[in-house]
C-alpha cells in the first residue's frame, strides 16, 4: 500500500528526478521541498487556469502546496484535492513525493454562518475571538478538530503533512480591543497555543497529520510589541512534532531577518534554524510599505487609456449634477435619513475629485473604485429602483453617468499604474545592480533575494497562472551555492529611499 504522507526517501527521489529544481530540507521533518512552493491563497475551485497552473507546477517538480481551510471558502482545498487525486490515480505524481500544508483558525464565510447557527442552539465553540462582523478566530481543539475533518475531506487525503495554526495572533488583537493588559494577554495566548499543540500531538498519533506548527504574521514583530508571537516561548513547550513556522518576508518587510526579537540577539529566522524548524515564507511579492500594497511583479505599460483624469472628472461632475436633477431623490424617498444617505452617495464625483490624488498607490486605486465607490452606487441605485422604476429619461442620465464614471476610474487607475511602473523600474534597476540578484524579471529577483537566506526552506508564491509558474521556474535556474551574507543589509540601504 502506498504511503499516505510525504516521506524523506520519496522527496529525495523526486529531487533526483528534477535536477534543474533546487530543493532544501524542511527542518526536522527531513522532507525535501522545492525552493519555491505554491501558495494557494486565491486558488479557486472550478477555475481552469488555476488547475492548469497547479498541475504544471507539480509536473515540473514543485512539491510543496500551502493552503488553508478558509481560502476561497474551502474552494482552494477542493481544487487541490481534485488535482492531487487525478495525479495520484494516473501516477503522474506519488502521494509520498508531495508535501501538503494546510491551516486552520479563521472563522469566515460559510464557517462564520455555521458558527452563528451553533450560537443560536447554545453549542458555541469555546474561546472564539470575534473581531468584526463576518470575521472571528479560534484555535480551540474542538474547532481545530472540525476544521481538520473538513480539510481532509476536501483535500481527499488520509493525512495532512503539515498542519498550521493560522495567524493565532488574532487573539492578541482581540485582547487589545478588550483592554486586556499585555502581560495577561501573552500568558493567555501561550496557554491557548499549548492547548492546541497538545491536541495536535494527539492527531499525529491518530495519523491525521504528520507535523504541525504556526503561520503568524507577528513572528517578526519587535520584542516589545503587544502582538508578538514569541517563538522562543513556544519552542519551550517541547512538542516533538512542532516542526514548521511560516511568516512574511519581502524586499520591504524584512523584520524576519533584521528584527532581533529573540534571546541572544537572534532573529526569529535564526532561532528557527537553531532549533531545526522548517521555515515557509509567505507574501514574497506582496509588500506593505508606507500604507501601500506593492506587488513586486513587472507591470506592462498600457497606452490606450489617458492617465490624466482632469477632463473626464470635470465631465463626470456635470453629469452627476444633471443626474441628481433628473432623479429627484426627495420625491422618490420619503425617509429624511435615507434621502441624506443617497444624496451623499450621488455626490461621488465631487468626492473623487477631492480625494483621488491622496490615494497612495495603484492597488489602492482599484480598491477605491471597485470596493468602495461602485458598491455604494449600486446600493443607492437598487434602493431607488425599489421605490419607483426609473423613467426612460432617468435611465439615460444614469447610464451616461455610469459610463463616464468607468472612464474616470480607468484614467485614475492608469495614472497610479504609471506611477507604480516607474517605481518598479527603479526597484528592479536597484536589484539588477547586485550580481546576486540579476534575473530576467522583478518577481524572480525578489524571490531570489529570499532564497539567499539559509534559514528559509521554501518561498510560497501565488502562482495562479501557468505563466507565473514558468516565471519562477526560470528564476530557479540560478542556483544559490553560497548565500550572500550581506545581501539583505545592502538591500535595506538601497531600497529605503526608492519609495
Amino acid at each position: 500500500m502506498p504511503d499516505s504522507v510525504a516521506t524523506e526517501s520519496a522527496t529525495q527521489s523526486l529531487k533526483k528526478k528534477h535536477p534543474n529544481i533546487p530543493y532544501r530540507k524542511l527542518g526536522k521533518t527531513q522532507l525535501y521541498c522545492s525552493e519555491i512552493g505554491l501558495g494557494a491563497y486565491r486558488i479557486e475551485e472550478n477555475n481552469e487556469s488555476h488547475q492548469e497552473a497547479l498541475e504544471y507546477a507539480l509536473n515540473e517538480g514543485v512539491n510543496l502546496i500551502d493552503t488553508s481551510s478558509n481560502y476561497s471558502d474551502g474552494g482552494s482545498e477542493r481544487l487541490i484535492g481534485t488535482v492531487l487525486n487525478n495525479a495520484f490515480h494516473t501516477q503522474q505524481q506519488q502521494r509520498d513525493e508531495v508535501i501538503i500544508v494546510s491551516k486552520a483558525g479563521y472563522i469566515q464565510g460559510k464557517v462564520w454562518d455555521y458558527v452563528q447557527e451553533r450560537k443560536k442552539s447554545n453549542t458555541s465553540y469555546q474561546e472564539v475571538c470575534e473581531l468584526d462582523y463576518g470575521l472571528a478566530h479560534c484555535i480551540h481543539p474542538e474547532f481545530l478538530y472540525d476544521q481538520l475533518c473538513l480539510s481532509l475531506e476536501r483535500l481527499q487525503l488520509e493525512t495532512i503533512d503539515i498542519f498550521l495554526l493560522h495567524n493565532p495572533e488574532y487573539f492578541l488583537m482581540h485582547a487589545q480591543q478588550k483592554g486586556i493588559k499585555k502581560e495577561q494577554a501573552q500568558k493567555d495566548y501561550l496557554d491557548r497555543i499549548k492547548k492546541a499543540f497538545d491536541y495536535l500531538e494527539e492527531e499525529v498519533q491518530n495519523g491525521r497529520i504528520n507535523y504541525f506548527g504556526i503561520s503568524s504574521n507577528t513572528f517578526p514583530d519587535p520584542k516589545n510589541s503587544a502582538t508578538l508571537t514569541p517563538l522562543d516561548k513556544i519552542i519551550e513547550f517541547k512538542h516533538p512534532h512542532f516542526a514548521v513556522i511560516q511568516c512574511p518576508l519581502n524586499l520591504f518587510e524584512s523584520n524576519a531577518i533584521h528584527e532581533k526579537n529573540q534571546p541572544n540577539n537572534l532573529s526569529c529566522l535564526q532561532l528557527a534554524q537553531k532549533h531545526n524548524l522548517g521555515v515557509l515564507i509567505n507574501r514574497p511579492l506582496n509588500a506593505y510599505h508606507k500604507k501601500q500594497l506593492i506587488c513586486l511583479r513587472d507591470l506592462i505599460e498600457n497606452n490606450d487609456i489617458d492617465p490624466d483624469p482632469t477632463h473626464a472628472l470635470n465631465e463626470l461632475i456635470d453629469l452627476e449634477q444633471s443626474l441628481i436633477n433628473s432623479i429627484n431623490i426627495s420625491e422618490k424617498i420619503a425617509d429624511e435619513k435615507d434621502q441624506e444617505e443617497l444624496t451623499n452617495i450621488f455626490n461621488s464625483a465631487t468626492y473623487i475629485h477631492e480625494n483621488w490624488e491622496k490615494i497612495p498607490g495603484f492597488e489602492e486605486a482599484k480598491q477605491f473604485f471597485f470596493h468602495y465607490i461602485h458598491p455604494r452606487l449600486n446600493y443607492a441605485i437598487d434602493k431607488l429602483h425599489q421605490q419607483t422604476p426609473f423613467t426612460q429619461d432617468e435611465e439615460i442620465h444614469l447610464q451616461r453617468y455610469l459610463q463616464q464614471l468607468n472612464s474616470v476610474a480607468s484614467s485614475i487607475i492608469q495614472h497610479k499604474r504609471e506611477q507604480r511602473i516607474n517605481e518598479l523600474h527603479k526597484i528592479k534597476s536597484s536589484l539588477q545592480s547586485n550580481a546576486s540578484l540579476q534575473q530576467d524579471t522583478l518577481s524572480q529577483s525578489a524571490v531570489t533575494a529570499i532564497r539567499h537566506c539559509p534559514e528559509v526552506s521554501t518561498v510560497l508564491v501565488g502562482m495562479r497562472q501557468k505563466a507565473y509558474v514558468q516565471d519562477q521556474l526560470n528564476g530557479l535556474k540560478t542556483e544559490i551555492k553560497q548565500p550572500n551574507k550581506h545581501l539583505w543589509k545592502d538591500l535595506k540601504n538601497t531600497l529605503k529611499n526608492i519609495l
